[in-house]
């Protein structure tokens, strides 16, 4: 109901604004003057909202064609038609029951359920209101105002300015969210160079020193019981030159540590 008495109340406040001779003055041949429209909608308004919910909204007495015919010849006989057309939608909206807006009705035929043939008609009316605007400020000229009522206007910047929390509050949870992730990847970043620094010293520190952790750079080692030179690549004969490097030597069968260190069995 709102809805429709928003949009009846803009039309009304833009044909205020527009002179009289105005309201049936045409742009151009294609185009339909405010009267006109109004007298479209005031058809449309009669077949669609009479006996809404028992008959079908194309009534058989309605000839569309010649609603954008011979429009009314005043401003107060427009006004009566607007007036009329309007007295028919809310005379069946207003008694409309929540079961009521279960039910379906027809229209050409075509079943609607009533909640959409409302629908479709705030999208009729809303278009042909919007025409009406559109001529009424061209017509009027420096004499326009604004056909949207201040306190409508209020509540619609009050509306954006919610929006706009409501925007702010989603970036700023995204944010917080993308911060958090952020903070997860630097973690997991100091933690892994923390683990890949403290393998650098232990290998730095291994080779000063010629510990398992160390790496023997030499290029080849004499074997320290019978003298026979390696290289250091070998193929490991156990697990433990798997893990810690070493080799056997293949002439004597010493087995010595990666520093070329005999080990004891």
């Amino acid at each position: 109901m709102d809805v429709f008495r928003y949009y009846k109340k803009l039309g009304e406040r833009a044909m205020a604004q527009c002179p009289d001779e105005a309201l049936f003055t045409t742009l151009d041949a294609e185009s339909n003057s405010i009267a006109i429209i109004v007298k479209h909608m005031a058809g449309n308004m009669r077949s669609r909202w009479t006996d809404f919910l028992t008959s079908d909204g194309e009534k058989p007495d309605r000839n569309r064609d010649t609603e954008f015919e011979s429009p009314p010849k005043t401003r107060t006989e427009l006004l009566e038609m607007w007036e009329r057309g309007w007295k028919y939608v809310f005379g069946a909206l207003e008694p409309l029951s929540d079961e009521d807006l279960k039910r379906t009705i027809t229209i050409r035929t075509e079943p609607h359920p009533v909640t959409q043939a409302i629908n479709r008609q705030v999208a009729h009316y809303s278009y042909h209101v919007g025409q009406i605007v559109y001529l009424a400020r061209h017509l009027a000229g420096d004499r326009w105002q604004d056909a949207h009522h201040p306190e409508e206007e209020v509540s619609r910047v009050q509306q954006a300015g919610c929006r706009r929390r409501e925007v702010a509050t989603v970036r700023a949870k995204f944010a917080t969210l993308c911060l958090a992730g952020k903070n997860e990847n630097m973690t997991a970043l100091l933690i892994v160079g923390g683990v890949l620094g403290v393998g650098i010293l232990l290998v730095i520190h291994g080779t000063v020193f010629k510990t398992r952790w160390g790496i023997n750079t030499a290029a080849q080692v004499a074997c320290p019981s019978c003298h026979k030179m390696h290289g250091q690549i070998c193929i490991p004969r156990n697990l433990r030159q798997t893990l810690g490097g070493g080799f056997t030597c293949g002439q004597c069968g010493l087995e010595t540590d990666k520093w070329n260190r005999p080990i004891s069995k």
